[in-house]
Order: C-alpha cells, then sequence, then structure tokens
C-alpha cells in the first residue's frame, strides 16, 4: 500500500479511536511493503521515520494537541530524529509501532517509537519536536495537560 494511502487508513482509524491522556501508549499496525525495501530486501531508513510520523501524527490526535496547535496557529517542526535498528523489517513482516511521549515541556516534545514484531524489539526511533507559530518563530506548546513529570 502507498504511503499516502497507509497515511489515510491510520488518521480515519485515529480519529475514530478513544482520545488518550499524554502519558499513554498508542499502537499502529503496519506491514511490510514491497516498495518499502532496499535492494536487499530490508525495510528503508526513510520508511521507518514516515511511518513513524504518521504514528506520532495519530498519537497526538488522539491526545488533542493536534486540534489544539491548529486552533492556535501552531505547528510541530522535526529538531531530531535517531534512530537505532536491532533487526532488519523484511517483506512481508507484520510489525506494531508503540508510540509514547517521553518528555514535553512550554517549547519541546520528544516521542519513542518501538517497531516490534511478535515480542522482538526490531528498531528504537526517538523524535525530537518544536513549536512554532505561522511565521516559523519558536513558540510555546499549548499544552492542557500536566507535564509528564507530573503524571504518575
Amino acid at each position: 500500500m502507498s504511503l499516502p494511502l497507509r497515511r489515510f487508513k491510520h488518521v480515519q482509524q485515529a480519529r475514530r479511536a478513544a482520545p488518550i491522556t499524554f502519558g499513554e501508549k498508542t499502537e499502529m499496525s503496519s506491514k511490510v511493503g514491497l516498495s518499502d525495501q532496499d535492494v536487499f530486501g530490508h525495510m528503508t531508513n526513510t520508511r521507518y521515520n514516515a511511518l513513524a510520523s504518521i504514528a506520532l501524527d495519530c498519537h497526538l490526535m488522539r491526545t488533542g494537541l493536534t486540534n489544539t496547535l491548529t486552533a492556535s496557529g501552531k505547528r510541530l517542526v522535526l529538531i531530531k530524529e535517531d534512530v537505532v535498528f536491532h533487526r532488519s523489517l523484511k517483506f512481508p513482516d507484520r510489525f506494531v509501532i508503540k508510540t509514547q511521549i517521553l518528555e514535553a515541556d512550554a517549547k519541546h516534545l520528544v516521542a519513542e517509537h518501538v517497531f516490534q514484531r511478535g515480542s522482538s524489539r526490531m528498531a528504537d526511533l526517538r523524535t525530537a519536536l518544536r513549536a512554532v507559530d505561522r511565521q516559523g518563530a519558536a513558540s510555546d506548546l499549548p499544552l492542557t495537560s500536566p507535564p509528564l513529570s507530573q503524571i504518575g
């Protein structure tokens, strides 16, 4: 399935799913398609990044932060992404991406994505984002939830 169709499918599922709090994990199921592979038969690094981005978008939709950002004229921009590969995902593997917000302060948000096939951890991806206004200037996150350090 193409990436735009995957995105559409997962966003629709997130819209129908129950809301979550900031500290909760979400799971997004997917599988490695033929177009996701490199010449060696492994899922490409860009596909890991793209799927993590979709998983984060869906996670933020369920927390309500996406609507809050849009209403306040703000958006999140990527600052940094780190990936640690443990094992390769290959066609036609099915896997789950477990997403959780690790940190959030007034300006930044850090999310972790764990790619898991069965009980095997395949890759860990961390995403750091910063809030910006319509002009691209750094801005505060419109967080209505308590800081993660206060969530038990």
